[in-house]
């Protein structure tokens, strides 16, 4: 038993796999962590630094890599378009406007990944967030295409609460199944969960502001201001990293805290496609019925890969607002308050759609929320702000979410017309499904951290735990695609 564990920005790959190998469970491990370095085999341990899976020359064994074979590059075809789009998003040293950098990356990538995971002969492999790089992704990609099994935390609407999943279609799936169990009464009795107050927090945060905002429009404003004033006074170029200091210092907040306000400063100073975008915007109308689109960021893990087809806002846009106007239904879209210069390109071709009004970035979304007919969005945090809120929610994509009846995950006009009429029945116990929902959510997920200056008042061992019984678990369940975590009482 030897797996690839990658864990980017936590140090826990080594230690957790350390005690793998200490009673037995694994042989030995390739290990890429935020704070590797490249070793000799050492006790059976590959250690490489994260940091090296963006010039992936230095990687140990790349000069040996063999060419991929074409009975090879057919098996990953299905996988190519993605990688390569990942590709052009995300790598700003290949020139991404010609086709053939991006595809010569994307071929050694395949051909790296290949070659390390034969070498050493990985037994699965463990992502610490849905693989969204074009390293991650694409080994990914090999990983599935020989059958080598994978293991995937993601985070969740919840701070500090992860999903789990075999693939990056199956997040969630668990907690999907035991919604299915609760609501049919087959659940056996299981204790309250260590999860248990991070889901209480949430949802009374979301109960009392209405958003799960770790600030509200106010706050974030008079930040800006600040900022603005600051960087005025001192004649600052970049005033993004020297903001961050003296502005958020005069606010008792934690390093999250200061790390989110901070990229929401940069945003608003420095992008323009934002200032553009709200320029096109108009005030809600709240005498008319409409379904509130809360655009998420792009690109990001969220959206690309985790949306599958929806990855792009447009695609899912243009549908619902196609068939929410056979139903006398208008679409309101906002832009996420922390995006950074989204192309102008896509706020023109929002602002060209029939039955679409652009809401200004601005608004509090509790405003926009408390007197929609409903929400939607591709995978992001409004569905489960919307469970709170007792509010109907449309999502485009299979999540932790599914089942949820207050929740409509619909891919076709005639599915999104079907569950408008199911709504305006008003036959849906938004209170019974708010307890299923969060039952579910509380014992089929970990308690996880992007990384170690974000724990969110988790402690390091809470979170090496449950990575630690997470594994065993897996391991235990012979890793097979079909197999659902639930957390132990």
């Amino acid at each position: 038993m030897k797996p690839l564990f990658f864990t980017n920005k936590l140090s826990f790959g080594n230690r957790i796999i350390k005690d793998l190998k200490k009673d037995g469970t694994i042989s030995g491990a390739v290990i890429i962590d935020g704070k590797g370095r490249v070793t000799e085999k050492k006790d059976s341990f590959l250690c490489i630094p994260s940091q090296y899976l963006y010039y992936m020359h230095r990687m140990p064994y790349y000069k040996e890599a063999y060419e991929v074979d074409g009975v090879f590059l057919d098996k990953i075809e299905s996988y190519k378009a993605k990688a390569m789009n990942i590709i052009s998003l995300r790598r700003t040293d290949v020139y991404t406007e010609n086709y053939y950098y991006i595809e010569k990356e994307y071929l050694n990538l395949i051909k790296y990944w290949k070659y390390l995971l034969e070498r050493e002969e990985i037994t699965f492999v463990f992502f610490d967030n849905i693989p969204h790089e074009p390293a991650t992704y694409t080994l990914y990609s090999v990983a599935q295409c020989l059958g080598i099994p994978t293991l995937i935390v993601f985070p969740t609407h919840f701070l500090s609460v992860w999903a789990v999943g075999t693939s990056i279609e199956g997040i969630g799936r668990n907690t999907c199944r035991e919604i299915e169990l609760i609501r049919d009464g087959k659940t056996y009795d299981i204790k309250e969960t260590e999860i248990k107050k991070l889901i209480d927090e949430y949802r009374a945060k979301v109960s009392s502001s209405g958003t799960n905002n770790l600030y509200s429009s106010s706050v974030k404003k008079k930040m800006v201001k600040e900022a603005q004033k600051f960087t005025k006074e001192r004649k600052l170029k970049y005033p993004f990293y020297r903001v961050a200091g003296d502005v958020l210092k005069r606010h008792t907040l934690d390093a999250h805290n200061v790390r989110v306000l901070r990229d929401s400063i940069q945003c608003r100073l420095e992008s323009r496609s934002t200032r553009y975008y709200n320029r096109m915007s108009s005030d809600i109308n709240t005498s008319e019925e409409y379904v509130y689109f809360a655009l998420q960021q792009f690109p990001e893990a969220t959206t690309l890969p985790f949306a599958g087809a929806y990855s792009n806002h447009m695609v899912a846009i243009r549908l619902m607002a196609q068939a929410l106007n056979d139903c006398g239904i208008k679409l309101y879209v906002k832009e996420h308050w922390t995006q950074y210069d989204r192309l102008k390109d896509f706020y023109d071709e929002l602002s060209s759609l029939p039955n679409v009004r652009i809401i200004s970035s601005e608004v509090d979304s509790t405003v926009v929320m408390k007197n929609a007919f409903a929400t939607a969005t591709q995978t992001g945090s409004v569905i489960s702000e919307s469970v709170v809120r007792h509010k109907p929610a449309f999502a485009f994509v299979d999540g932790w979410w599914n089942g949820l009846k207050s929740v409509f995950v619909v891919n076709t006009a005639q599915e999104i017309k079907r569950a408008v009429e199911e709504i305006r029945n008003g036959n849906i116990s938004y209170e019974a499904e708010e307890e299923i929902y969060f039952k579910a959510v509380e014992h089929t997920n970990i308690r996880w951290a992007i990384a170690e200056n974000a724990l969110f008042g988790l402690t390091e061992e809470e979170i090496y735990k449950d990575a630690k019984e997470l594994v065993k678990q897996y391991i235990r369940g012979g890793m097979s695609e079909e197999w659902y975590y639930v957390r132990e009482s």
